[in-house]
């Protein structure tokens, strides 16, 4: 037995060295999703707030998220006039 844990540390660096390296795959990053253009009956839609946000459209009942990583959406022409009341939400060109 050797002393001050010298053992186990020569243990472990054989048992280490002895399991076969598994490699190492990087994907990379997804490409930046851009939006679909609008149909006729939408509109663009920009979020400019801080964090995630599920908005219901009042006429249309479709349910829209925005979020910081996802900022522009198409929504329903008849449901834009209500998320532009808001100052997070902007018509976007």
């Amino acid at each position: 037995m050797s002393c001050c844990g010298k053992g186990r540390a020569n243990l472990r660096a054989r048992t280490a060295a002895a399991r076969p390296q598994r490699p190492v795959s990087v994907a990379p990053p997804p490409p930046a999703q851009r939006p679909a253009p609008p149909a006729d009956d939408e509109l663009a839609i920009e979020y400019a707030g801080p964090g995630p946000v599920l908005v219901r459209g009042a006429s249309s009942g479709r349910t829209y998220a925005f979020s910081p990583a996802r900022r522009v959406r198409n929504v329903a022409a008849a449901d834009a006039a209500q998320l532009l009341l808001a100052a997070a939400f902007t018509q976007r060109p």
